[in-house]
This record gives C-alpha cells, sequence and structure tokens, in this order.
C-alpha cells in the first residue's frame, strides 16, 4: 500500500485545510463522542502548523468566531431532509469563504453524510476531498435495531451515503485497520487511497504508572444496547458461581433512553447475585479518567459494534489489559494475546474464560500491560495521529 507518512514540514505549514463536521466546540464546552475527536486532531494539526477552518453545523461559538486560533463557521442547515443536505450547505458555506478570498488547499470531512459535497468539487476549483469515516457499513447495517425506527433509519443512511461517496474521495480515511480491510473488500476500492488512521489518545492523561488496584474489572462505555453490559455482567454470574471474587466499576451514561438499559442492566446484576460487587460510576473528566483506568486490573469492552473504541486505547495506555469482542473495530487496535484478548462477542463464557485468568495470573496480567501502554504510546498519540493527517494532505493536494 502506498503510503504518505513522513512529510516536508514546510509544505504542510503552507496548506489551508477547509474541516469539515457536524460540529466543533470549545474545551470548556465539550460534549462526549467525535466531538473530542474533533476538537483533539484540530489543535494538534495547529500545533504543528497546519492552518484550518472549521465549518461545522453546530459550535459554541458564533459563525465567523474563533476557538484556540482556529476559526469556525457555521454553515446554513437546509430543511426539510437536513441530513440529505448537509453536503450542499457545507458546499455553500465554502464557497462563500472562497468568494471573500479565501484559499484552500484541500477540503477535508468527517462522516459520511457530507457526500453531496463530491457533486460541487468542480464549483470548487477541483480542490482534493478526503473523506474520514468513522464506522464500518458492514458492521453498522450487520448491527441495526430493526424495532428502533429512528436508529435503524439513522444506520441504513450512513451504509448509503458511505456507498455514495467513498469512490469519489480523493483519499478515504478509515479509524481502525479492521474498518479499512473490510471497506476495501466490500466496496472494492483501491488500497492506494484507503487510509487507516485511528482516533489518538492524550499521553499528558493516559500513561502508565503503577497504581493501587480499586477494581478487578473497569467498563467505560454508554448504557446502550450495542455495548452489551449482558455479556459482562453474565462473565461476572460465572465468577461468582466459581467462587471467584471481584469487584466490578461500570462508568457510563445516564438520561435518554440510556437509563432504560441501565435498569435492564441493574435487574440482570441483582438477578444473578453480581449487583454488589459492581460500583456504578457517573462520567468523568479525562484528567480524572486516566486515574480510573489505572484502578483497574482488566479492561472489558464486549460491544458488538465499534468503530475505533477510543476507551479501549486510552485503557492500554494507561496500562490496562483489555478484553474486547471480535468485531471489525476492533481488528489491528487489540492485539490479541499481547495487550489483551479478543473474544467471539455475545459470549459471556468466553469473557469469564479470560477474566479469570488474568485475574489468577499477576505475571501475565503484568506482561500484557506493558505491553498495552508500550503500543498505545506509540502508535495513537494525538501528535502521531495529527502528523499522519498532515503527511496525507501533503501527499494530495495540488
Amino acid at each position: 500500500m502506498h503510503s504518505p507518512y513522513g512529510s516536508s514540514r514546510e509544505k504542510v505549514k503552507r496548506m489551508h485545510v477547509a474541516r469539515v463536521c457536524h460540529h466543533f466546540y470549545s474545551a470548556k464546552n465539550m460534549k462526549v463522542g467525535l466531538a473530542t475527536h474533533f476538537y483533539n486532531l484540530a489543535m494538534t494539526l495547529k500545533k504543528q502548523g497546519v492552518r484550518q477552518t472549521i465549518v461545522c453545523g453546530d459550535s459554541d461559538v458564533k459563525s465567523g468566531g474563533v476557538i484556540e486560533g482556529i476559526r469556525v463557521f457555521k454553515y446554513p442547515k437546509i430543511t426539510p431532509f437536513e441530513m440529505l443536505n448537509s453536503g450542499k450547505a457545507a458546499f455553500k458555506k465554502i464557497k462563500e469563504l472562497q468568494k471573500s478570498g479565501e484559499k484552500f488547499d484541500i477540503i477535508h470531512y468527517h462522516q459520511p453524510i457530507f457526500f453531496k459535497i463530491h457533486d460541487f468539487k468542480q464549483e470548487l476549483g477541483g480542490i482534493p476531498i478526503i473523506q474520514t469515516t468513522h464506522g464500518s457499513p458492514s458492521d453498522v447495517f450487520a448491527n441495526i435495531d430493526w424495532l428502533d425506527f429512528t436508529r435503524a433509519k439513522e444506520s441504513l443512511y450512513y451504509c448509503l451515503f458511505t456507498l455514495f461517496s467513498a469512490r469519489k474521495a480523493d483519499a478515504f480515511v478509515c479509524v481502525s485497520p479492521g474498518v479499512r480491510e473490510d471497506l476495501i473488500e466490500k466496496l472494492k476500492l483501491s488500497p492506494k487511497k484507503v487510509f487507516a488512521i485511528t482516533p489518538g489518545i492524550n499521553p499528558k492523561h493516559f500513561f502508565y504508572k503503577k497504581a493501587v488496584k480499586k477494581f478487578d474489572i473497569l467498563n467505560v462505555s454508554r448504557f446502550s444496547p450495542g455495548k452489551r453490559y449482558a455479556d459482562l455482567i453474565g462473565a461476572l454470574g460465572i465468577l461468582k458461581r466459581k467462587g471467584i471474587s471481584f469487584k466490578a466499576g461500570f462508568i457510563g451514561e445516564y438520561g435518554f433512553e440510556k437509563n432504560l438499559e441501565f435498569q435492564k442492566i441493574k435487574h440482570l446484576a441483582l438477578k444473578l447475585g453480581v449487583l454488589e460487587f459492581i460500583s456504578f460510576l457517573p462520567p468523568t473528566s479525562q484528567e480524572r479518567l486516566g486515574d480510573v483506568y489505572r484502578s483497574a486490573k482488566v479492561f472489558v469492552l464486549p460491544s458488538i459494534s465499534e468503530s475505533a473504541p477510543k476507551v479501549t486505547l486510552e485503557a492500554m495506555a494507561c496500562g490496562v489489559p483489555c478484553i474486547v469482542s471480535d468485531i471489525i473495530g476492533n481488528q489491528g487496535i487489540t492485539l490479541d494475546g499481547k495487550t489483551g484478548f479478543i473474544v467471539p462477542k455475545k459470549n459471556p463464557e468466553a469473557i469469564a474464560e479470560k477474566l479469570e485468568l488474568l485475574l489468577s495470573d499477576s505475571k501475565l496480567r503484568e506482561k500484557m500491560s506493558k505491553q498495552a501502554a508500550r503500543h498505545a504510546l506509540k502508535e495513537f498519540p494525538w501528535e502521531v495521529i495529527a502528523k499522519k493527517y498532515a503527511s496525507l494532505y501533503k501527499s494530495i493536494a495540488r
């Protein structure tokens, strides 16, 4: 595969990139999820000399405002059928900026919702367009909940928009090696224009250090069906029946429909007799989250759908071996048998088996702990991730 990584800094410094995303918030008003990805990538690219203008649907500053030295413009939303027209709306704002004298070398958009931008490429002067997809359509489609009409509709749109846009992009970025290989195979894309660039971590917060272990088992994720808490709780029930003692910590989002899932989780834990061994913790700041990871012996994420789980990267960086499900987004992130274990999805027995192994073998756990931290802190710091994007920009800029 052709690789553009390792670039001349001077050309990067002269670049001006229009980055298009759903939303862009300042650090003090940061939201969970992709918002942190957009912000951290932007700020690290800025440090590396890449000039950016953000075009987004929402922000906590006025259109034409500035967030830490980066100008932010909101595109005019087009309704009805806003989802279908987000790319057209972003195009209008970029064209407006061009008419005011702005010159862009690259357009880089996140998520296939902006697929219509490609229809206006010539009107934008033929500027190269990069798309970053934060998920695999085949993975999304395989896990659609058809009983939830709103989410099912959004999932179908995601799959269709990716099909419309993937072949048109000058470079197509996937957020994990597994997603990259899946899209190349399923969409018959040229490997030369498809790249795997994962999300990043901040080594200031997520780093290896020996600490007192408050939890034997930790999970950090939303309380939603796709996270498969039931499988983890089932594994805890197996450990209990075997007479293996443990303390587990679950950090998740409450509210919305997640509260219904939370109640199901508690009910199952009560039924299996493990509720008293679980501490349910509210979401915490990035600064404090690193300490929580370091207080755990093993991290478990049994999801049935992930693109590139940031929590796994964070846990590994803190030296916590990870047990994750065998899904597309975990491939190339967790190294099976080295930084943790990859187990079959929807399989409490497999989770319990690996938990028993890691909790009973302190030497193996310590070995994996060091390997996990070494791997994460070498491959996934935001500085490393931003350099890959900067080099990609350089390789396709005219």
